[in-house]
């Protein structure tokens, strides 16, 4: 049994693993869902590698933008595995893979793409406000069957603040990407009737939500070792 420090501390730490419940804006619908497509018959939905095409840094240090950019990695390979693993911790209605089952009209492909990864300013964001974090990305839902967009949504997130003063650049793009994340979800929620346990997710993820969090914190260890 967790008690309840630790019960807190998971659901912090893997908010990833079911974001529903992670308050935040709404997403702004680039292409309204088809009329003609079944969302509630969907079987299976697909999580295929996300995507960062085009990605917008910001005024991002030239000499920390090689960090940023393996924390991108980190974090898009992170959430990918945090949705499909997390979706069978937490017993979603709907199971979540890597790559599709079958190829039919009930299996849907969620299509990223990470738009803005801005780190902000660590400086700033020791002020009451300014330098925040920035992350926005756009998800294509896809017919398996017909490859058709039925719809596509923009979803974007600020975040401050972590363990240390301002939080690390690690920390707070991790952040704000699973708030946004979390609007995605609840749009995903809507339009299939997604159900899933919240408390099983916690306790059978928080393992790996731990994981998540630190990983991309690494490169800022990389980071101060290189100075």
């Amino acid at each position: 049994m967790h008690n309840l420090k630790s019960i807190v501390v998971a659901i912090v730490m893997v908010a990833i693993i079911m974001p529903v419940s992670v308050a935040g804006a709404k997403v702004k619908i680039l292409q309204k869902a088809d009329k003609s497509y079944d969302f509630k018959a969907v079987k299976a939905i697909v999580v295929p590698v996300i995507k960062s095409k085009d990605v917008d840094y910001g005024k991002v240090d030239p000499e920390r933008l090689p960090k940023i950019k393996a924390i991108l990695a980190k974090v898009k390979k992170n959430m990918r595995e945090g949705m499909v693993k997390g979706s069978k911790n937490a017993n979603t209605s709907i199971p979540f893979y890597y790559k599709a089952p079958s190829r039919r009209d009930t299996t849907l492909i969620l299509e990223y793409n990470i738009d803005k990864f801005d780190n902000g300013n660590q400086a700033k964001r020791l002020l009451p406000f300014g330098g925040k974090s920035e992350v926005q990305m756009t998800v294509k839902f896809v017919n398996a069957k017909t490859k058709a967009v039925v719809t596509e949504v923009k979803a974007k997130a600020k975040a401050k603040g972590g363990v240390v003063a301002g939080g690390t650049d690690a920390e707070v793009l991790w952040s704000a990407t699973n708030m946004a994340n979390a609007d995605v979800y609840k749009y995903l929620k809507k339009l299939t009737g997604l159900e899933y346990d919240f408390w099983a997710g916690v306790t059978k993820g928080s393992k790996m939500g731990i994981k998540h969090a630190t990983d991309p914190m690494k490169e800022e260890k990389r980071e101060v070792k290189k100075k």
